[in-house]
């Protein structure tokens, strides 16, 4: 599930969209951020923050 605006607060509930609907929760704000430290070789790694943010999540 993709949430493309930046006004909604999605910060605290992307574990339990994620585990409710079956579904990966991502935001324009997380991806963006998430590359960013990607692109400075930081492997992000925060728990609540939802699938991408975790530890198993593939690099890209």
């Amino acid at each position: 599930m993709f949430a493309g605006g930046n006004g909604q607060r999605a910060i605290g509930v992307f574990d339990a969209v994620e585990s409710q609907l079956g579904l990966k929760m991502l935001t324009a704000n997380q991806v963006l951020f998430w590359r960013a430290l990607q692109a400075a070789g930081v492997q992000p790694s925060v728990e609540g923050y939802g699938t991408l943010f975790s530890k198993n999540a593939a690099p890209v």
